[in-house]
């Protein structure tokens, strides 16, 4: 499989959370300007992860097999009406780095919908994606020029991510250790 073909979830799943804003803006000042509803979209995103898998659709139509992805967000700001950006790190083999783009965010009732339309990613191509985020779950379809796929997963807070990874670790070494090694 191509670098592409195996990066560009992780590139979609950038392109669909991350900005190129800082985000040392107080905080509380550019919170108080969202309705609730955007309060609840940005409270979400705000230094959280998104753990989940993508599934990339076949030339036959089928889907392969679920691979992971984990995508650490800063968080998300409003520039004006439904444009948005997100901050978003992503991390993959060798690969380390944030990425700032724009979003556009609609609403389907309480539900928030990442929309990115024909999106160049300097460097690696076009993009459109829809992905939905609702009550802690994000799922949706990616497609690039002659391949796309679909991703889901849920959203943690970074804290308590950080922390079921350690105890996962903590965990791991308690077997090693009770294995004798």
């Amino acid at each position: 499989m191509s670098f592409l073909s195996r990066s560009l979830p992780l590139l979609m799943m950038a392109v669909l959370i991350a900005p190129s804003v800082s985000y040392a803006q107080p905080e509380d000042k550019e919170r108080s300007k969202l309705t609730e509803l955007e309060k609840t979209f940005y409270d979400l995103m705000k230094d959280s992860v998104l753990i989940g898998s993508f599934r990339l659709i076949t030339k036959d139509g089928a889907l392969t097999e679920p691979r992971d992805e984990v995508y650490t967000v800063d968080g998300a700001q409003k520039i004006h009406g439904e444009n948005w950006t997100v901050k978003s790190r992503i991390q993959y083999g060798k690969v380390d780095v944030t990425v700032p783009i724009p979003i556009k965010l609609y609403w389907v009732e309480d539900t928030p919908v990442i929309s990115v339309t024909d999106l160049m990613v300097p460097g690696v191509g076009v993009y459109t994606s829809r992905v939905q985020v609702y009550r802690g779950v994000y799922a949706g379809s990616w497609f690039g020029k002659g391949y796309g796929g679909t991703l889901s997963g849920r959203i943690m807070k970074r804290a308590d991510y950080e922390k079921q990874q350690q105890a996962k670790e903590n965990e791991s070494k308690k077997k090693v250790d009770g294995e004798g090694y």
